[in-house]
């Protein structure tokens, strides 16, 4: 089974980017904010994923989708959640505080960043807001590295960013 990684690297109210690599091969990755694992506005916490080919979503079509394998003792979807998936979008912002976002809680792959002028419904004017760019793209190439095979996702943080994780002393009686 191929192994593919996504490595966070910095996140905020306009989504939480970073890296997908399998093999040699590499493209960035755009996810919903942290929010501490709350379903359809945040993304999931770091850890190991089983996702499997999947042509019929209903909103998505062909897209990679988080899957527990029910032959195996361990789980490898993520509590709490549901269809997690890998497909196509630009934005994944936080929805709350006025950006735009097409994601629920699934990862999108992109050839890029770019800033992208938007008015999200919530929003009273334009705003600009990071997001990925050619991101049907770079699916057509993750599946063209990974065919429709079942993979695991190892997804981490980058040293000394992850949210997931409270600051030394943080919410203990007497700071200790």
């Amino acid at each position: 089974m191929k192994e593919v990684t996504l490595i966070r690297t910095e996140t905020g109210d306009e989504g939480t980017f970073g890296e997908i690599t399998v093999g040699e091969q590499a493209w960035v990755s755009l996810e919903l904010p942290w929010r501490g694992n709350k379903p359809a506005i945040s993304c999931v916490p770091a850890g190991d994923y089983l996702f499997r080919w999947r042509s019929d979503s209903p909103k998505n079509g062909e897209c990679f989708e988080l899957w527990d394998d029910p032959k195996t003792p361990k789980r490898e979807d993520a509590a709490g959640r549901a269809v997690i998936q890998i497909h196509a979008a630009n934005l994944a912002g936080d929805k709350s505080k006025g950006y735009a976002c097409q994601l629920e809680g699934c990862t999108a792959p992109g050839k890029g960043l770019a800033v992208f002028g938007v008015k999200p419904p919530a929003a009273a004017d334009v705003r600009t807001q990071r997001g990925v760019v050619q991101s049907r793209q770079a699916l057509v190439e993750l599946v063209a590295a990974l065919g429709c095979a079942t993979f695991m996702l190892k997804i981490s943080w980058a040293p000394g960013i992850s949210p997931e994780i409270p600051a030394v002393n943080e919410g203990t009686p007497g700071g200790y």
